[in-house]
């Protein structure tokens, strides 16, 4: 318990936490965490800090210890309580630990060639421990917060800027060296004073820290409110599209009503002067008419049925074999922009397919949804060029199978792709519960 009492042991917890939250933001902003980042960097430092505390506090510092604490568990977290592929997020994590690596051991370099001093025993914590764990915390910072823009930018292939407030962070680094290096060519000056200036040293970077956390969930809720206004500018349009339709229909409708006595007519004249043939085709004429005004009743959604009969048109265009079977009745809880995306994307990708397949014949789709269990399905099928690769929802390139996978993941589903002799299949499962 004799750490309890050591105010460079309290001041080395506090930093190792900043960097603790400082990776975590990383992570979050690469693969996107089942809350904003913010809480998944600060609930995820908590934890992995919470649990080094104690284990050193009872147990001692130990390597094994630190390894739980520090490597495995954000590792457990970063992996399974974010979304994307493990492998991109196990190759993400090892560079977040390279970068760490080299900078303890360029810190150590430092302090040695400038005559600071480097040696520091596990177990002990000491001011100039606590000053090589605020010079990684410095360095770290920009870097990964640089490595994590540039691999959403190049891996992720999504566009952003690092914006103005990463100024902030070389500014920091100037404070911090100046309180260091003045501190250390001066020997008159006292502990006391040395603890002042580390404490406003941890004031500067601590809102540096708070600051770039702002910014990224700035970052974030205004790409979530972006997608949302699309997809419900989207969805508007297809309602607006749908309802005018149905207005022409019926405004058609309403001419074969006001013509409808006198074509009976016709007909019954036709019949009793035995012209049975031509009665029969005015008949036909007649119901071909009144088909044409139907509405397209696929579900009770009515965005849902606008998109599929706007995709439908394009099926029909490309002579594609359309079958569908949708049931949406109890998805109360999914947003109607939500649905409309996830049929719109589904048939979107379905219909590129269709016409990278060089017989016609063999073109369909599939298109089937239901409710079971407090879940709902939604399921498109369709056929696959032979040369066609698959990619997995988090390594694709277009946006259509990330729309899916990140709606997939606000309801706690799953949606996945897969192409089985020249089948391509994807689903994509929302729970109904959340």
């Amino acid at each position: 318990m004799e750490y309890l009492s050591n105010v460079y042991f309290w001041m080395w917890m506090v930093v190792i936490f900043i960097q603790t939250v400082v990776t975590f933001s990383a992570i979050g902003t690469c693969f996107k965490p089942r809350k904003s980042t913010v809480q998944f960097s600060i609930f995820g430092a908590s934890v992995c800090v919470a649990v080094l505390f104690m284990l050193i506090v009872f147990v001692g510092e130990y390597p094994l210890v630190k390894v739980c604490a520090m490597i495995i568990l954000p590792a457990v977290c970063a992996l399974f309580f974010t979304s994307g592929d493990l492998v991109r997020k196990g190759i993400f994590y090892i560079l977040c630990l390279t970068i760490d690596y080299f900078l303890e051991v360029g810190i150590y370099f430092i302090m040695e060639v400038s005559g600071m001093g480097s040696e520091v025993n596990v177990g002990e914590f000491t001011l100039n421990r606590v000053v090589m764990t605020v010079f990684s915390l410095m360095f770290q910072i920009p870097l990964k917060y640089s490595t994590a823009k540039m691999w959403c930018r190049f891996i992720n292939k999504e566009e952003g800027k690092l914006g103005g407030v990463f100024l902030i962070f070389p500014i920091c680094q100037i404070v911090v060296y100046y309180i260091l290096i003045y501190e250390n060519t001066h020997a008159e000056i006292g502990q006391e004073y040395t603890l002042a200036l580390m404490l406003a040293a941890f004031t500067v970077l601590s809102a540096a820290n708070v600051v770039y956390l702002h910014y990224i969930s700035d970052i974030e809720q205004n790409s979530r409110l972006m997608l949302q206004l699309r997809d419900m500018e989207y969805a508007h349009k297809l309602e607006a599209e749908h309802y005018t339709r149905i207005e022409e229909k019926r405004y058609e409708l309403a001419k074969i009503r006001h013509d409808f006595r006198n074509e009976l007519s016709a007909v019954k004249k036709l019949i009793s002067t035995g012209s049975s043939e031509t009665a029969r085709e005015l008949i036909d004429n007649l119901e071909k008419s009144l088909d044409n005004t139907a509405e397209s009743r696929y579900c009770s959604v009515p965005v849902i049925d606008a998109v599929v009969s706007e995709k439908e048109e394009l099926i029909a265009q490309n002579g594609i074999r359309f079958e569908h079977s949708i049931s949406v009745d109890g998805a109360d809880n999914v947003q109607p922009v939500h649905l409309c995306s996830i049929f719109a994307n589904l048939l979107d990708n379905a219909v590129k397919a269709n016409l990278e397949v060089e017989n016609d014949d063999e073109r369909y789709i599939s298109l089937a949804s239901f409710i079971k269990g407090g879940t709902i399905t939604v399921r498109c099928e369709n056929p696959v060029n032979g040369d066609s690769v698959i990619p997995m929802p988090a390594q694709s390139t277009g946006y259509g199978l990330k729309i899916l996978n990140d709606i997939a993941s606000k309801y706690d589903g799953r949606f996945s792709v897969s192409a089985d002799n020249g089948i391509c299949t994807a689903v994509i499962t929302l729970n109904l519960m959340c």
